[in-house]
């Protein structure tokens, strides 16, 4: 789908030199993935995130803990990336939600699980 987009709005625009283009829009969706799905207990895993959208608010990711990581949008962008690292204190296993939120298209989650073994 294309968008005619006006200077000012809220969703994605393109300006350059005095004039319009149109942007696409990119649909709701989230991705979350881990270097290693298992590792000892104080080891950093490293995760790598996506989320698009039409106006993005931010992305939550809820590591299964008890630690909530909140990453916020400027401007409502179409997309929005990154990397997190997080470390367990105990062992087991916990599945960490990545969740993208929209201004316009509501909201999607997406989950991977990681295993903590004993140190």
């Amino acid at each position: 789908m294309r968008r005619l987009v006006l200077l000012g709005a809220v969703a994605p625009w393109v300006l350059l030199g005095c004039g319009l283009f149109e942007a696409d829009v990119l649909p709701l969706g989230i991705t979350i993935e881990v270097d290693q799905s298992t590792k000892a207990v104080g080891e950093d895993f490293e995760f790598d995130w996506e989320g698009t959208g039409e106006a993005l608010f931010g992305v939550i990711i809820d590591y299964g803990d008890g630690v909530v990581d909140s990453i916020q949008s400027i401007g409502g962008g179409v997309r929005l990336g990154g990397n997190a690292v997080h470390a367990f204190d105990v062992a087991g296993s916990f599945r960490v939600l990545a969740r993208v939120e929209d201004e316009f298209l509501g909201a999607d989650t997406s989950s991977v699980t990681v295993t903590v073994t004993g140190s």
